[in-house]
């Protein structure tokens, strides 16, 4: 029987610890990953619960989309309000579209997004009745042009 000497004992350990390490790292990869994941799934709720609850929330807009919804006619500020609220719903597409081109996200709710530039946001139709309106008014000054390509060709054009 041969001997093994302390060299090759301390380079058999030093290469067990290298892969070792090796695995511990994927592990640790994957929980990072995962934590990722979740992040990004709150933040999509994030933004659909505070669009639902915006109205509640502030009784102006409310009645702003009350008014517009009976086609009576906006103050210069209600004009303002649902403007305003037009383009955070935009920049929140844009968010997310930005986080499934970077393969963060693996879906992006297309139906949806579509029946929102028809007026019509989930189970509450007319909510912003002029939101294609708005978009087509402010698509090539505010947003990345891939988003916009990809907004005419999937959501637009549909």
């Amino acid at each position: 029987m041969k001997k093994i000497d302390f060299g090759q004992t301390i380079g058999l350990l030093a290469n067990a610890g290298v892969i070792a390490g090796i695995v511990f790292l994927a592990i640790e990869l994957r929980q990072n990953n995962e934590l990722l994941e979740a992040e990004i799934r709150t933040i999509r709720h994030d933004f659909r619960s505070a669009d639902y609850l915006l109205p509640l929330q502030h009784r102006e807009f409310a009645n702003a989309l009350i008014k517009r919804r009976r086609g009576e006619d906006l103050t210069e500020y209600e004009t303002l309000i649902m403007n305003r609220s037009m383009a955070a719903t935009l920049y929140n597409y844009e968010y997310v579209f930005t986080e499934y081109s970077l393969g963060r996200i693996t879906s992006l709710p297309v139906a949806v997004w579509q029946s929102d530039l028809d007026g019509e946001i989930g189970s509450d139709p007319g909510y912003f009745p002029d939101l294609r309106e708005y978009w087509e008014a402010t698509k090539n000054s505010d947003y990345d042009p891939e988003f916009v390509e990809w907004m005419e060709q999937n959501i637009l054009n549909h």
